[in-house]
């Protein structure tokens, strides 16, 4: 679907069963630079995510580059821009996507596998990890 006519339809469909526009919700509920900041002066560890978060193994070499340029410079103040960390959204990643990201600084991707990594073994632009959303634990490394 043309992004456009995307952005149109979840914008009214949000307005129609949230109530009120995604501008005031996000002021709302989500973080702001200045509280961001906050968080990494108390030690929060921030990662990057992309601009626009898209899936980025589906974006040209261009499009994929700018997002990630935007992205860095979105977050200026609370990566070091030579050694940041990406999360691929929708774990999204191809041999391009962690060329770019490692051309730009990057020195580790985090995928959507869910398992431990293998520090010896793992490709430290592809490392699986343990998501947020499989807690409590469940299965192969549940309690």
């Amino acid at each position: 679907m043309p992004e456009d006519l995307r952005k149109k339809i979840s914008s009214n469909l949000f307005k129609k069963y949230v109530g009120m526009s995604e501008e005031v919700l996000a002021h709302e509920i989500y973080l702001n630079y200045d509280k961001m900041k906050c968080m990494k002066h108390c030690g929060m560890f921030f990662c990057m995510h992309g601009y626009d978060h898209y899936w980025m193994n589906k974006l040209d070499h261009k499009t994929l580059t700018n997002d990630i340029i935007r992205g860095l410079d979105c977050m200026k103040g609370l990566l070091d821009e030579n050694h940041w960390v990406m999360n691929y959204p929708y774990g999204s990643y191809s041999d391009d996507v962690m060329m770019i990201c490692k051309e730009k600084g990057c020195v580790l991707g985090l995928s959507t596998e869910v398992r431990i990594a293998d520090l010896q073994k793992d490709n430290p632009f592809a490392l699986p990890r343990l998501d947020t959303n499989d807690f409590p634990p469940k299965g192969k490394y549940g309690l």
